[in-house]
């Protein structure tokens, strides 16, 4: 048998396919349980930062660009409603430069 036959051979082979899928699939599922991993620990983080920034009378511009650093990949990870109704009500709240004191 020459190497073309033995290369078309294998191509054809079921189980040389079902081999790929099986490690295609499971590729898909780690990272899958890899993303959704870090969007919980994402979003946990987020809300303990939005319940803070909510209970203050105002938010300064460091405070609001911080939670920003974390919220946007967040948001285009796929990030869910939550987190997103939260920033919601922290850009309705006053921003200052500095703190007042």
């Amino acid at each position: 048998m020459d190497t073309q036959a033995i290369v078309l051979a294998i191509f054809a082979s079921s189980g040389f396919w079902s081999l790929v899928m099986t490690l295609v699939l499971k590729a898909i599922d780690l990272k899958s349980a890899k993303t959704k991993l870090l969007l919980f620990l994402a979003a946990t983080e987020l809300e303990r930062r939005a319940a803070i920034l909510l209970a203050q009378e105002y938010i300064t511009t460091d405070e609001y660009e911080e939670y920003m650093k974390y919220y946007d990949p967040y948001e285009k990870a796929g990030g869910n409603g939550t987190v997103k109704k939260l920033t919601e009500e922290i850009n309705k709240k006053p921003i200052r430069k500095v703190a007042v004191k």
